[in-house]
Parts: structure tokens; C-alpha cells; sequence
């Protein structure tokens, strides 16, 4: 069982484990805690919501120092932006280009700071397709805050996969209005995995169930109101939006 969702239900949201055959979910206690409750939420396709709940959202992108060198540069996004799959992404009425980003997301298992890259991924405890939804105009501050921090700017899901194949070699596509614009994969990203999990720690702890945007190795696309966006990611599932 290696897809975690976090599923509407008559009684609330309830985190689930998927049935072995995929045709159904089993809800657990949390999370972490994957022991069944005895519920059966029934087969697919059911109402996904954001796979968790984090208390930090962190963004990544990979700019190119002075040295010639990619380094991993962070910021935070407010975890008012998480969205799940199907809800609306809401333009600001004065945004006059945005953009959807196809990446990667790691959701964090274990506490994590000051990380080596031998043990980085052992603090994972799975992966999600995240559009990591961006204001490009009118001119925004530096360090991303007004460009990012829109109301469901960054969609999540449906599931949290634990064991995608090789994380750092995972084929992204992004869909506008059922076509495909974008095409990459995360080893078009200056950094591993691994590697910005080292970074990102050396500033900051992160806590279970914190979120890390691995950054967009050129799956950007612009959308409009009206359009709907699609990440697929392979080996983890397929997230869309539409936008309004």
C-alpha cells in the first residue's frame, strides 16, 4: 500500500490507504498512522482533497550563481495556497500573465535539519504532483511573496505516492485545455532531490508533513480564466485544476 490520500467523506475529511488492487480506499488514523480504522471509503474515483495539511509550504528554484553554479534557492508560500485536485485556481483580478509550474513535491516524514545527503531521503515520506501557480505580471518583489501567495496557488495531489521509482528521473507533463504544452522531467533540475533537502535544511527545520517544491525544470505554461491545467507526473498521478 503505497498511496496515502486525504478523501472528503459525510463525516469530514478522513486520510486513506489505497487497496492493493487500487479499486478502493481504507481509511487510517492519520498520516503517520496507517492502521485502519474499519471504514471502507468505498471505490474510485472518490473526492480527493490536498493530501495533507502542512505547516510549511516551501518553494525552490535554481538560479545560477556569479561561479557559474546552479544553487538551491528557497522561500516560503503560505499555506493558504494548498488546494487539492478540481478546486479552482483563482486569478487576482489584476494579474495580467500567469503561470502554471508542473513540479514535483516531497511531503516530509520525519523531522529534518541539517541533513546529509546519504540519509536525506530516509526523512521523505512520499511524493505529489504540485502546480506550483505563479504571477509573473504586472512586476512583482523579489523574493516571490506577491508572485506566489495567491489563495490556491499551489494545488496538491490527488495522493501522496511513497515509492514513485527514481525521484530525480520522473517525466513531467503539463496540460492546458487537454493539450500538452510542457513536456520535461525532474533530471532536467540542476539539483537532486537529495541535494535540496541538504540545502533547504541547513536554514530551516522541516516538520512531518511539511511540503517542498522541487522547482520547475521548464514546465511552465500560461493560463487564463476559463482554461483548465493539468500535471502529470509519472509513477504518481495526475492533477487538474480549472482556473478562475
Amino acid at each position: 500500500m503505497t498511496r496515502i490520500a486525504r478523501l472528503s467523506t459525510p463525516d469530514g475529511p478522513r486520510y486513506a490507504v489505497a487497496v492493493a488492487d487500487g479499486g478502493s480506499w481504507t481509511a487510517v488514523r492519520s498520516l503517520f498512522d496507517h492502521t485502519p480504522t474499519g471504514e471502507d471509503l468505498g471505490p474510485e474515483p472518490p473526492v480527493f482533497l490536498a493530501p495533507v495539511e502542512p505547516g510549511q509550504v516551501v518553494g525552490c528554484s535554481h538560479p545560477t550563481g556569479p561561479d557559474g553554479r546552479s544553487r538551491v534557492q528557497g522561500w516560503q508560500k503560505p499555506i493558504g495556497t494548498v488546494a487539492g485536485t478540481g478546486e479552482p485556481v483563482r486569478l487576482n483580478e489584476w494579474s495580467t500573465r500567469v503561470v502554471a509550474e508542473g513540479e514535483l513535491a516531497l511531503v516530509i516524514g520525519r523531522r529534518a535539519s541539517r541533513l546529509g545527503r546519504q540519509d536525506a531521503l530516509e526523512h521523505v515520506l512520499g511524493y505529489t504532483v504540485a502546480n506550483d501557480v505563479t504571477t509573473v505580471e504586472p512586476a512583482v518583489d523579489a523574493v516571490f511573496f506577491a508572485a506566489k501567495a495567491g489563495a490556491s496557488h499551489t494545488p496538491l495531489g490527488p495522493w501522496i505516492e511513497t515509492e514513485p521509482g527514481a525521484p530525480d528521473d520522473l517525466e513531467i507533463v503539463v496540460e492546458v485545455d487537454g493539450e500538452a504544452v510542457r513536456r520535461s522531467s525532474t533530471s532536467a533540475l540542476p539539483s537532486t532531490v537529495a541535494d535540496i533537502l541538504v540545502e533547504l535544511t541547513r536554514w530551516i527545520t522541516l516538520e512531518p508533513g511539511d511540503v517542498v517544491l522541487t522547482g520547475s525544470p521548464s514546465t511552465d505554461a500560461t493560463i487564463r480564466a476559463g482554461s483548465g491545467v493539468t500535471v502529470r507526473i509519472a509513477g504518481i498521478g495526475t492533477l487538474g485544476n480549472p482556473v478562475a
